[in-house]
């Protein structure tokens, strides 16, 4: 049953949502937490502010409940930002900013892989419904979003001029600057987040070529995206299956 202040913390204007988020507390701990989680993926600062400050009464160990938020990939890549820069930088050991990087990139992996199988079973067709279509660009978008966010938090363990200068390399297809980037990964000192940047930072060219028509392959994509812990993945996903 929705109570007042839940019904509240949904209402058009950002300023009222804020308030009501603010007098949360007062509601059952189980309930509150998960207004908390969820909010925090309103697209209004100050909504978004306020869905921090409760979260910072919810958990006593904050800094420990955005790293295990980031490792289980929970909310969108935004609010999981939005998470990452509240926590001080100092306050974020190195062993944490490794592990969360390294989870970053592996999603990033993944949400590539899927939008090049969606795009296979694509390829070719006339008669691919807008959704899925919609979908592949929405994976592109979740896959850049994601890799920015692995490397924001390596900024907080590495050195930040070789990150910036990878950052720029993975957004720009000079080869040479690309070979700049793939030098400086030598200075990373995490071999595996250094490994899966090299693998984003190669150029090779991976042909998409048609795949047999499989509605179970589409199916298998759609399925994987309505598990992500992802609000707008899951959502889109959803209506993509129901056609």
């Amino acid at each position: 049953m929705q109570t007042p202040l839940m019904a509240l913390s949904a209402h058009p204007r950002p300023t009222i949502r804020a308030r009501a988020i603010a007098c949360l507390r007062h509601l059952p701990m189980n309930e509150r937490r998960a207004i908390a989680e969820s909010t925090i993926e309103d697209a209004h600062p100050e909504v978004r502010e306020a869905a921090i400050a409760l979260w910072r009464h919810e958990h006593p160990d904050f800094t420990g409940a955005v790293i295990d938020l980031l490792l289980a990939g929970r909310g969108s890549p935004r609010a999981q930002t939005t998470l990452l820069a509240s926590v001080d930088r100092d306050r974020l050991p190195p062993e944490a900013c490794y592990r969360v990087a390294e989870r970053k990139l592996e999603e990033c992996e993944q949400l590539g892989e899927q939008r090049t199988r969606l795009l296979a079973q694509l390829a070719g067709r006339d008669d691919a419904p807008a959704v899925l279509q919609l979908l592949t660009v929405i994976l592109a978008e979740r896959r850049q979003q994601t890799l920015d966010l692995a490397l924001r938090v390596l900024e907080r363990s590495e050195d930040r001029y070789i990150v910036q200068l990878i950052r720029a390399a993975l957004n720009d297809e000079d080869r040479r600057q690309r070979a700049n980037a793939i030098e400086a990964l030598h200075h990373l000192r995490h071999r595996s987040i250094t490994e899966r940047l090299a693998r984003l930072l190669d150029l090779t060219e991976r042909a998409i070529g048609p795949a047999a028509a499989d509605a179970a392959g589409v199916r298998a994509i759609l399925d994987w995206c309505m598990a992500r812990p992802d609000p707008w993945l899951r959502e889109c996903a959803t209506a993509a299956a129901r056609g």
